[in-house]
């Protein structure tokens, strides 16, 4: 009877054995209302979410180059040398000792209508120098030495075969040849002194290349004239912190490519197209105001098009680090994978009008926490708005 009792005991044993193994595993397996880990996405922090807009310091650093040429007043005739033909003036020196120098738009009741061959170079003194919009066109090396230059006002950007803001400064190596230089001499000709831009208005285009590779340039103020910005008009501007956009309706390919201290793009809602890479290695831009996503309304109608990804897939290694709030003007629809992978995006604003968001249109947007989707979209994807919802 004895052994009976050690075999009940030892069986009593291995069933108590058995079944803690089964809770042992039953704990190991997820139940239904169990969630995946996810990746604890580190938050961005809020220096990186504003642009100079929001900085009192920056803004009052720009708005004195915007005033530099506010109430200047028109220097005195006699500080310059002149040459008049057909009733036409061109100054072809300047004698004066201002340091900021606005060149009246008409001397004696005629336009001045030229600058002339190194009308002021070698002065080291002018810091700000005013060109009227009558000027149309410029001499060789007109500012050549001129190495304190920090502010500039003109309507001419080179000649029709040199149009670019180096051969303003460009010196003469020969009297009898014209100066040889190209749009990649912009960097080396161009003084670091000069930080403001200012061009004239009346000015409908910047051409291919004009500003290419300024990149002491800190401001650059556009005229409301201006329609179209040529490609790589302005490439590695790398000092800009300031520049408006918003009248143009045409962006060149590249145009303000790796312009990498821009903060914020603000474009307005009469444009028609965008370059490819029209803002490439633009990575502090924070946030941008855009008509439309892409290329147009209708081409290229994903975000990463304009930062330079030949295709959605690979968008998200061109999008600016920060880029966290994007604001939509006019746009009729978003595309497939319109800000596929945007990874730092906290905002979108859509506009009220838009009727349809394509597939994917947000997906990998992991920080996304505000977007407002309109009563005018009907149709997300392929699925009707009222079965997406529900």
């Amino acid at each position: 009877m004895a052994w009976r009792k050690i075999m009940a005991i030892g069986l009593a044993f291995l069933m108590l054995c058995i079944a803690l193994a089964a809770c042992a595993n039953q704990e190991e397996k997820p139940t239904e209302t169990d969630t995946e880990e996810t990746e604890t996405l580190a938050p961005i922090p809020s220096e990186m979410q504003t642009d100079y807009t929001d900085n009192e310091e920056r803004l009052a650093y720009l708005q004195a180059f915007e005033d530099t040429f506010r109430d200047l007043a028109q220097t005195p005739a006699e500080s310059f040398s002149t040459l008049v033909e057909d009733g036409k003036v061109t100054i072809t020196g300047y004698v004066g000792n201002d340091l900021k120098v606005r060149v009246p738009s008409e001397i004696g009741g005629l336009p001045v209508v030229a600058i002339g061959d190194g009308a002021f170079a070698q002065n080291t003194a002018i810091t700000a120098l005013y060109l009227p919009d009558s000027v149309t066109a410029v001499g060789e090396g007109i500012l050549a030495g001129t190495t304190q230059l920090r502010a500039l006002h003109t309507s001419v950007l080179g000649t029709p075969d040199m149009p670019f803001l180096g051969y303003l400064f460009a010196v003469r190596t020969d009297e009898t040849k014209p100066v040889a230089v190209t749009y990649e001499d912009n960097a080396s000709l161009v003084p670091p002194s000069l930080q403001y831009l200012e061009i004239g208005e009346g000015v409908t285009s910047i051409p291919d290349y004009a500003l290419f590779d300024c990149n002491d340039l800190v401001d650059i103020h556009l005229p409301s004239t201006l329609r179209t910005l040529g490609k790589y008009a302005m490439f590695q501007c790398s000092s800009l912190l300031a520049v408006n956009l918003d009248g143009l309706i045409e962006i060149g390919e590249g145009a303000l490519s790796f312009c990498a201290s821009l903060t914020r793009l603000e474009l307005g809602r009469n444009l028609t197209s965008i370059g490819f890479g029209a803002f490439e290695g633009c990575w502090k831009v924070r946030n941008a105001v855009l008509p439309f996503v892409g290329g147009s309304q209708t081409e290229n109608n994903y975000l990463g098009y304009i930062f330079g990804a030949t295709s959605p897939a690979f968008s998200g290694g061109f999008y600016p680090t920060y880029l966290v709030d994007v604001k939509l003007l006019s746009a009729a629809s978003l595309g497939d994978h319109a800000f596929f992978d945007c990874a730092s995006l906290l905002r979108v604003e859509i506009p009220e009008g838009l009727t349809s968001i394509g597939v994917r249109a947000f997906s990998g947007c992991v920080r996304l926490e505000e977007l407002r989707i309109p009563d005018s979209v009907t149709a997300i994807g392929q699925t009707p708005l009222s079965d997406a919802r529900s």
